[in-house]
Formats: C-alpha cells, structure tokens, sequence
C-alpha cells in the first residue's frame, strides 16, 4: 500500500530541496527506479479513491496511458512541479498573494478525496479569485480530470464559451 512508501512520497513531494543539479538529477534517477516498483494500487492511491468506482477508473486510466510503458517525466518539469506545489502550501508562492486582483474568470477543478492537493486548496483559491467557479468530484482523486473526463471537459467548455475575449 502506499503508506508504506510514505517517505518515498514525501521525499518527492513535501521536502523542500537544498541538494546541486547533480545531486538532484541522481536523486530523481533513483527516485524513478522506485517508483517504478510501486505496484499500480500505491500509484492509485495517490490519483485516485480506493473505492470501487475510484479502482475501475484507474484500471480504465492506468490501461489507457500504458501505465509503466511511457517515459518518465523530465526531471526539470517535476522539479518545477514540486516547488510550485511546496510554495503555494507555504503560502509564499507568487500566484497566491495576487489571486483577488485576476480579472478574468478562472475555473477550479478538484477530487473531493485528492490527497497531493486536498480540496481545500481549491476552495481557497476559488475563494480569493473574484470570478472564479469550483468544480468539486465526488468519490475521486488528483487524477479527477481522466475519472470524469467528459463531465469535466464539458464544464471546460462550457466555462471558455462564455469568456468574453
């Protein structure tokens, strides 16, 4: 399960990163190589609910991306990733302070049950921004978007259909 890889988890997302490019770049090979072990349920954890509904999409999402069969991310984008992720949960991200002054309609989309970024983060977000719309999913994960995917593709639309340009 993946609470036995909490640290691993952790280590990848929450630790704030202090070692060089190349410290980095080797950690994130050795980081790849674990993850890879993870059986397809710890990954799910992470994206997705462990309930019946939350297990057939990420049976349905894991068969369609080939989960295991793709290359891995670049190293540099999920570095970007996670300082993005670790500035905004410490508050001193450069979006956060500035969310009450956007001027266009900003569309927020979140699990319910999202456990690398809880829903709450959503609704601070929807919250702070003047115009913005909150899209919650029931029984579903980070992975939301591919669990409801035309349910949340239609809200997409329908969103961008109606900004005035």
């Amino acid at each position: 399960m993946c609470l036995e890889q909490r640290p691993l988890i952790e280590q990848l997302f929450c630790k704030e990163r202090t070692e060089t490019p190349t410290q980095f770049r080797h950690h994130q090979n050795s980081f790849r190589l674990e993850l890879q072990m993870l059986q397809r349920q710890d990954i799910q954890f992470l994206f997705f609910t462990e309930t019946e509904a939350g297990t057939a999409a990420a049976r349905r999402h894991f068969d369609r991306i080939r989960l295991g069969e793709r290359p891995p991310v670049a190293a540099e984008s999920g570095r970007r990733q996670r300082e993005a992720i670790a500035s905004w949960w410490k508050g001193d991200g450069a979006a956060r302070p500035h969310l009450g002054k956007l001027s266009m309609p900003v569309l927020v989309g979140n699990g319910i049950a999202d456990v690398m970024v809880p829903a709450e983060h959503s609704f601070a977000i929807a919250k702070k921004a003047p115009s913005a719309k909150l899209l919650l999913y029931p029984d579903a994960g980070h992975a939301f978007l591919f669990q409801y995917a035309e349910d949340f593709c239609a809200e997409v639309l329908r969103f961008t259909a109606n900004i005035n340009v």
